[in-house]
């Protein structure tokens, strides 16, 4: 009676490795092909290293790759809005200028 033959554990995770390597290089790639958009200028140079390079990295480098130049984008989205303490700031400062009397001579 011949054993059958069991998936090598090896085998499927070199397949799964495969293809993370596949999903993180087309992230990479997107995200390269958005450029700096979106970006503050100090956390542009994450974008300055070649594809191929990245492509050599290991899986835990891509993601750290990848990982940098998101949070660049979203360090820059945070930065574009404006915090509630300044919007109340300008709001009691619109309402005190409403308040004054007019300097226009009578």
């Amino acid at each position: 009676m011949a054993i059958p033959e069991q998936p090598s554990p090896r085998g499927s995770g070199a397949h799964l490795a495969i293809a993370q390597h596949a999903l993180l290089d087309a992230q990479i790639s997107e995200d390269i092909t958005i450029g700096v958009a979106g970006m503050l200028p100090d956390t542009t140079h994450y974008l300055s290293i070649p594809l191929a390079t990245l492509k050599q990295y290991t899986l835990v480098q891509k993601r750290l790759s990848l990982d940098s130049v998101r949070l660049g984008r979203k360090h820059f989205a945070q930065a574009q809005v404006p915090t509630p303490a300044f919007a109340q700031e300008r709001a009691f400062m619109l309402a005190w200028r409403n308040s004054l009397p007019s300097l226009a001579a009578p």
